[in-house]
């Protein structure tokens, strides 16, 4: 049971994403293929700024495990990549949890006024860095079918980018709960969409799914993730809120 509430906690907080695609069948070359999808995360992770929303839910066979379903919105200054500055506003149900990416910790509100901060390099969102250490590894690359303006890219997520990437630990990924969640999701298959901007090579769309046979105690467990990349390089204007600053450490 730890295991699975590892697992619940990880997705709503972005800790683990992916999608199983199987047989997508492609259109274009491996070769072809991989030089779009290498073009694209050299140009998104390039960004100043970069906004999203996004959908993440997961679906389990196993009746201990509920189902989760998040939607969320995110700014981020990328001005320096290794310590972006974030908000990230985080829904599930009737309640909304915010979250601040800033000097090298990530903030969340807590309840009550109270926050928590975590030492972290990354946000509570897919941040490009992200994306392109998801990419990396990446098996059976094909183009998509697309449309005039973009093009699809899928492939499956190579298992040493999930192990050198933050998103099996995220913010806790030195913590027990940080391990307790890289030991359920351990055996996660992965795949990924990513839609592309064709005048750009900005990615501006992610789809994601998953499954996670170490999850459950019986049954299959799924899960997905949508995300809508928008507002590249425009103006963000990101302040930590006051009560923010007297965050105990977690």
């Amino acid at each position: 049971m730890r295991r699975t509430m590892a697992a619940v906690a990880a997705l709503v907080v972005f800790c683990a994403v992916a999608w199983m695609a199987g047989g997508c069948g492609g259109s274009g070359t491996g070769a072809r293929a991989q030089q779009v999808l290498n073009q694209s995360t050299s140009a998104t992770t390039a960004l100043k700024s970069v906004k999203e929303k996004g959908s993440n839910g997961m679906k389990s066979q196993d009746s201990s495990i509920p189902d989760v379903q998040v939607t969320y919105t995110s700014e981020m200054d990328l001005t320096d990549p290794s310590r972006p500055t974030a908000h990230t506003m985080i829904k599930q149900g009737d309640t909304t949890i915010n979250a601040y990416a800033s000097g090298g910790y990530v903030y969340t509100e807590t309840g009550s006024g109270k926050w928590q901060k975590v030492k972290a390099e990354g946000t509570s969102a897919l941040a490009p860095k992200d994306l392109k250490e998801i990419a990396a590894g990446a098996r059976n690359v094909r183009l998509l079918a697309g449309n005039g303006d973009q093009y699809e890219v899928a492939f499956e997520v190579g298992e040493q980018a999930l192990k050198d990437s933050d998103l099996l630990g995220g913010a806790d990924r030195d913590t027990e709960v940080g391990k307790q969640t890289a030991e359920a999701l351990k055996d996660l298959k992965m795949s990924a969409v990513y839609s592309i901007a064709k005048d750009t090579m900005l990615i501006e769309r992610v789809h994601l799914d998953m499954k996670m046979p170490s999850v459950a105690e019986s049954g299959q467990t799924t899960g997905e993730v949508t995300v809508n990349l928008s507002g590249f390089n425009q103006p963000v204007s990101i302040v930590l809120p006051e009560a923010a600053k007297s965050a105990t450490s977690k």
